[in-house]
């Protein structure tokens, strides 16, 4: 199961991460849990090259990709605030 998350900062991610269990903060960052793994993003900046002067466009909201093979009911729902419709266009995908 692939996941897109999108959270108004850091913060606010790994609060909800931590808290669905799927992630946790030990002094040295943040960690997945076991089974889980995170693409974690931040803040995106694209760029629209097809006009001149190029055009950017920032999104400064926290960004994580996550994929689980074994999330719990339980742990969507707590991550589904935070979940967006996955992208038709992601900027980062699994390989």
């Amino acid at each position: 199961m692939d996941l897109y998350l999108k959270a108004i900062d850091e913060a606010a991610m790994n609060a909800v991460l931590i808290s669905a269990g799927v992630a946790y903060e030990t002094e040295d960052g943040l960690y997945p849990a076991n089974g889980v793994s995170l693409d974690v993003i931040g803040p995106i900046v694209k760029w629209d090259y097809s006009v001149d002067p190029p055009v950017e466009t920032d999104y400064p909201e926290w960004h994580v990709n996550l994929r689980s093979y074994s999330l719990t009911e339980d742990q969507i729902t707590e991550l589904e605030p935070i979940t967006i419709t996955p992208p038709e266009l992601p900027y980062r995908v699994w390989a």
